[in-house]
């Protein structure tokens, strides 16, 4: 067996064929490798109930690098590793030297939903729950609110938007809100926990680069740099999340004699760097079990769902359109509204797998692994996400409602267009009423000379032309009355044969 069978993705593609979704992971890792940007690592060490910064450079460790630091742990050790911007040569280090399973890195890079008649789905659509939630891993897929910038400036950029990163993520302009842009990110992080055979375990967790800037994305391709002259930055970040750590109380804030604001950094890398600090909930440095090591990247994507459900709210108040306000759009609803409708049906739908998937996996961990009371956390995270659903679910179906009333209020502005134009008409009607008679005796006469105008005859063409433009007129109005002239005789016939 060759060298390149015997690989990492080798195995991959021979997976492939059995599993059509990991394709995605087989066509990264067969990608050139001059077209990746450098990926940063990071990880704090866990040493006898302990937890301790040991990183060093981030930019300046590589992911061989980081095999060889778990290599030198000590038999009752444990590491926790952030690896952000992933390269494939970081997957072929670590999946050979830990043994991991591809669906972990399968699932952190497959993000989009193309038809199936184009490709396969991704995992977490082509695999069954069970299989999903059963695993000592997750991906924690989600939706990253952006404010993009000014609407007037944006405004001729297309609906697709790509993050150049080594794993391209999908961008959606959304209609602006407030003369603001809007964004959506497909963002992912995932957490994986291996334990090793001598002892040491390893928690390894992927997320997305925070200071790459947004650039339109070529139709029909997923190479995400169509025009890099139109950059979009994401930092900073001009919509933030809530900072889910318990706050500080008076009395420790004044002791501490500093009134500076200790705000949440933006970059997610960092941000669980500075959280895994402090020990999360039932925390075992001996052995972890994976809802632990979970926890704080669970509670951050959902800060991020709560912060989409408001903007979904939002723009259910956008679409409520009175009939005052629906003048204006009423030509383009047909390519905007009704589409972009359409998009947040099928993005709710989505949403709310993912919601669901993440809330299966930590009831399953939940029953596996209870807490010993009274700590409920993982009840409380439960109640976290069946709270996303409701609300997600509640703004879709206000979504589906305003389908058919937008489309009936713009049914309405038609009507009324149809009734004013049908008004216009008949007053051009009447004018033509009034000038046909007298073309007509113009006609007749010829318009000698005689009675040309200022002839000393010329009164008989005003004597004949406006009697014949007056029975006209009479005749087209009592024309128009017929039908009520009609139906006033059948009620008076009616009247008259009831007093008999």
């Amino acid at each position: 067996m060759d060298s390149t069978a015997s690989s990492y993705s080798g195995y991959v593609t021979y997976m492939a064929a059995r599993n059509p979704s990991m394709g995605v992971l087989s066509n990264f890792l067969l990608r050139p490798p001059p077209a990746f940007f450098r990926s940063t690592v990071s990880y704090i060490k866990i040493i006898s109930e302990r937890v301790v910064a040991d990183a060093g450079p981030p930019n300046q460790l590589t992911c061989t690098d980081l095999v060889q630091k778990v290599s030198e742990l000590g038999a009752t050790s444990g590491l926790v590793a952030v690896i952000e911007n992933l390269r494939p040569e970081d997957v072929e280090t670590l999946g050979s030297a830990w043994d991991i399973d591809p669906f972990f890195f399968c699932g952190h890079i497959a993000s989009s939903y193309q038809l199936v008649e184009e490709g396969p789905p991704p995992p977490l659509m082509a695999l069954p729950p069970s299989r999903i939630v059963s695993q000592e891993y997750f991906n924690l897929h989600y939706q990253k609110v952006l404010d993009l910038g000014d609407e007037s400036i944006l405004a001729h950029l297309p609906y697709k938007l790509g993050l150049p990163a080594n794993i391209p993520r999908i961008v959606r302009r959304l209609p602006g809100l407030s003369g603001r842009a809007i964004g959506l990110v497909r963002s992912c992080c995932s957490v994986l926990k291996k334990r090793m055979p001598d002892g040491k375990w390893i928690c390894l967790i992927l997320v997305d680069p925070t200071i790459a800037d947004f650039v339109a994305q070529k139709p029909r391709t997923d190479t995400p740099f169509e025009d890099v002259r139109v950059r979009i930055p994401q930092a900073p970040r001009r919509i933030n999340v809530e900072d889910f750590c318990d706050l500080p109380t008076y009395s420790t804030f004044r002791s501490s004699g500093s009134a500076k604001a200790d705000p949440r950094d933006p970059n997610m890398r960092e941000d669980l760097l500075r959280l895994l600090q402090v020990p999360p909930p039932d925390w075992n440095a001996d052995d972890p079990d994976i809802l632990s090591l979970v926890y704080y990247p669970v509670k951050i994507v959902v800060a991020e769902w709560m912060l989409y459900g408001l903007v979904m709210g939002r723009y259910v108040k956008f679409y409520e359109y009175s009939l005052q306000a629906a003048r204006p759009w009423a030509s383009q609803f047909e390519q905007a509204d009704v589409l972009e409708l359409h998009r947040w049906r099928r993005r709710s739908q989505q949403s709310l797998h993912k919601i669901r998937m993440m809330r299966r996996f930590v009831e399953h961990w939940g029953e596996r692994h209870p807490p010993s009371p009274p700590r409920t956390w993982h009840h409380m995270l439960v109640g976290d996400f069946r709270h996303l659903e409701e609300q997600i679910e509640l703004h879709a179906r206000a979504f589906e409602i305003l389908n058919p009333i937008n489309t009936a209020l713009v049914q309405l502005l038609d009507s009324r267009k149809s009734i004013s134009q049908a008004e216009d008409v008949k007053r051009l009607s009447l004018v033509a009423l009034v000038f046909i008679p007298l073309s007509y005796v113009t006609g007749i006469f010829s318009m000698a000379d005689r009675y040309a105008p200022g002839s000393e005859r010329f009164w008989v063409y005003w004597a004949t032309a406006v009697p014949i433009a007056v029975v006209v007129l009479c005749f087209t109005f009592l024309t128009g009355r017929i039908p009520e002239l009609v139906r006033w005789v059948h009620g008076w016939r009616e009247v008259a044969f009831k007093a008999r």
